[in-house]
């Protein structure tokens, strides 16, 4: 194995040196860190395997040469992926969240500044009204899951059957809609059920003032939205008459 010298203080130690074994130069490699970083900005992240195909095509495109295995493959080697990842720290490997097409092209810099601009210039017209928050308010929809995912467990190794005591083994989505205003108060939230018609019990040990609603799926659909604005306004006295934060 090829080796350093280096001076410590007047005696010679040998050390590793693996610059020999690399296959790109260092600022190739610096330019295929940068690459990646920039398609997860841009919503199109490379996985393990893509990275690795990637890199032997540019491997094949600069005329490199490069271990038989990468020809036999068509793809870099894991031993490779390994020592780039520890060469550039900056990098590693997350687990990435959905986001859809439509809210990636408008949720930009342009679009968010826009949002900004306007929320100063309206602060400027009715500081009265929205400088404390009272009467900025944000409705959200989430997914609630009647039977959570079991936690990992603790097991004997050989195990054949490992589970967790649930109250059903496959749950149902319920569609919670919260409502929040600037202040931080919390305000009851709408619940849609999946089910045809609504029953008062669902309801039981909800927060009060909690409103359910019924739909076969359990989502939101434009039919029930309109149910949705109709109780955002009864709890929040949102109306021309009541636009002051102090009239409720």
């Amino acid at each position: 194995m090829k080796k350093n010298l280096e001076n410590t203080g007047g005696e010679l130690v040998a050390s590793q040196n693996y610059d020999w074994k690399k296959v790109f130069k260092q600022e190739e490699e610096d330019d295929l860190k940068d690459y990646l970083i920039t398609c997860r900005e841009m919503g199109y992240g490379l996985s393990r395997m893509q990275c690795r195909r990637l890199v032997f095509e540019m491997a094949v495109k600069n005329g490199i040469s490069v271990h038989p295995s990468w020809k036999e493959q068509e793809m870099a080697g894991l031993d490779w992926l390994k020592g780039f990842q520890s060469r550039h720290p900056e990098l590693s490997l997350r687990k990435a969240e959905a986001c859809s097409l439509g809210r990636a092209i408008c949720f930009n810099q342009h679009n968010v500044g826009v949002f900004y601009d306007n929320l100063e210039a309206l602060f400027r017209r009715k500081a009265e009204l929205f400088a404390n928050g009272l009467r900025i308010f944000n409705l959200d929809e989430t997914s609630t899951k009647t039977v959570q995912t079991p936690n990992r467990i603790f097991a004997g190794k050989g195990s054949r059957r490992v589970s967790q005591n649930t109250s059903a083994e496959k749950g149902t989505l319920v569609t919670t809609c919260m409502i929040v205003n600037g202040a931080g108060q919390v305000f009851p939230s709408l619940m849609v059920f999946p089910r045809v018609n609504f029953k008062p019990p669902l309801l039981t040990d909800c927060f009060p003032g909690t409103r359910g609603l019924a739909e076969k799926s359990g989502g939101m659909t434009s039919k029930l939205f309109g149910e949705v604005m109709r109780h955002f306004i009864s709890v929040t006295g949102s109306s021309e008459q009541r636009k002051h934060p102090g009239l409720r």
